[in-house]
């Protein structure tokens, strides 16, 4: 499950969330948007909704994590609590955020706390293996632009070589028909190996889930400080998005 930062210009087009963070940085609104994250993911928690989840994937500012320590001990408790439910808690970090290495102490200091740490829209702005290799994150969740723009499996397979050297996992995004996940199996990737696990042991009715939608679920809303939240959780049937 994910508690995502999202924003929609005006047009109504969703901003991704290396966007979102530049111009809340600028507007000097990113400690209230993590504020209200981490409060929304503290209501998920009490509420029981991430109990039937194994993973909770958390948008985030590390440059607001360390410059506020209210916040960073927020996020340090939260992370604690994550833990304690058997729960591994993810706190995803736009790639571009890294260009200064004082966060890394900032990084540390989560993960002591139970946090994992993945980069996020790995493959687009200022990406390289250099820094991941310094970042050293559990998760690298690669920008859909590699997969819909690239299209080349050599080279996405040569990336996922070095994730793995990293111990770490990867994420492709973007998968959104056969094609594009058959091109993330042959690079080996982790997520879409899952899928295709699940493929060869179920045959056909793996194949059928994968492809039907996923068009009811629930929305928690959160406002504060004159900034609000939603977090969305979808699922496939209405008797679902009732179950405790």
């Amino acid at each position: 499950v994910e508690c995502l930062q999202r924003w929609k210009s005006p047009s109504g087009e969703m901003l991704n969330t290396g966007l979102l963070v530049s111009i809340a940085g600028r507007l000097n609104l990113g400690s209230k948007i993590d504020k209200v994250t981490f409060d929304t993911l503290e209501t998920m928690i009490s509420e029981g909704v991430l109990n039937s989840y194994d993973h909770v994937f958390v948008n985030a500012t590390v440059s607001t994590l360390a410059d506020n320590s209210p916040l960073l001990e927020q996020a340090l408790l939260l992370g604690s609590r994550v833990a304690s439910r058997n729960l591994q808690a993810v706190l995803e970090f736009p790639e571009r955020e890294f260009a200064n290495d004082r966060h890394i102490a900032t990084l540390e200091r989560l993960r002591k706390a139970g946090w994992a740490v993945a980069i996020d829209d790995f493959g687009v702005g200022e990406s390289n293996f250099a820094r991941m290799a310094t970042l050293r994150p559990e998760y690298v969740k690669v920008d859909k632009s590699i997969l819909h723009e690239m299209r080349e499996t050599a080279l996405m397979a040569e990336l996922q070589r070095v994730v793995r050297v990293l111990h770490a996992k990867s994420i492709f995004e973007g998968v959104e028909n056969d094609q594009d996940l058959a091109m993330v199996v042959e690079a080996d990737g982790d997520m879409a190996k899952a899928v295709e696990i699940l493929r060869v042991k179920l045959g056909n009715k793996a194949s059928k889930a994968a492809s039907r939608i996923t068009a009811e679920g629930v929305v928690a809303a959160h406002i504060g400080g004159g900034v609000g939240a939603l977090v969305e959780v979808n699922c496939e049937t209405d008797f679902v998005s009732k179950n405790d």
